[in-house]
């Protein structure tokens, strides 16, 4: 698994990772030196992308969406 640390900086790059670009590809090289880890590490670089993550912006309405929730279910119970 030669072209981990390329596939696996790539994606970071992607999901717009904060700090990604202080780091190389080759920094990530490491991870594929644990015994079995390689096919759980393939599946990450094939399989996410940045559209498995949320943005600065759907956590933030997620957020609210969690305090509306909150505040109605408090109303619920004052009902009964």
């Amino acid at each position: 698994m030669s072209n981990f640390g390329i596939a696996f900086h790539n994606l970071l790059k992607r999901i717009h990772y904060p700090g990604i670009n202080q780091y190389e590809p080759y920094n990530f090289d490491w991870f594929v030196y644990q015994t079995g880890l390689e096919p759980f590490l393939n599946w990450i670089v094939n399989n996410l992308s940045d559209e498995n993550f949320l943005t600065e912006d759907e956590l933030i309405r997620f957020d609210q969406k969690k305090k509306f929730v909150y505040i109605i279910s408090i109303l619920i119970d004052m009902l009964y």
